[in-house]
């Protein structure tokens, strides 16, 4: 899973969230329901230096999960291979394959071997700083 450098358009593929759509609706398209896959950031910079990475909403209960990041690109994974053992939560909650989404903000995978991807090189007395904001909220 080495990304090979190319840069490819998620239009119309199960990678395609550029408009608000069902999670599963896209995940369906995917190989093995797999999302495991890295999103460059190309929206306008919001909220100072930030940008939007991702929102999510669960109609049913209105919450909302905003993602704001300095970071150029977002890692969005579905748990699929949870299930690789058993994890147990707590009140022996089982937690198993696609019963959770996680949000990791950072650098295109593989930077350095990318001449055309943003420069992840830390230089002595250089300083790294990235910052991202998970914020939740309700719609009534």
């Amino acid at each position: 899973m080495i990304p090979t450098g190319e840069i490819l358009s998620v239009k119309n593929t199960g990678l395609d969230f550029t408009n608000s759509v069902l999670l599963e609706k896209n995940i369906h398209k995917l190989n093995k329901n797999i999302l495991d896959h890295n999103f460059i950031l190309t929206g306008e910079i919001d909220h100072d230096e930030y940008k939007k990475a991702i929102e999510l909403y669960d109609p049913q209960s209105g919450r909302i999960l905003t993602v704001i990041t300095t970071q150029p690109a977002i890692q969005v994974y579905n748990a699929a291979k949870l299930s690789n053992k058993c994890w147990i939560g707590k009140k022996h909650y089982k937690y198993e394959s696609f019963s959770a989404i996680c949000l990791e903000t950072q650098h295109y995978p593989d930077s350095p071997n990318h001449v055309h991807f943003p420069n992840t090189i830390l230089e002595p007395n250089q300083v790294y700083n990235q910052k991202t904001i998970y914020k939740f909220s309700i719609k009534e």
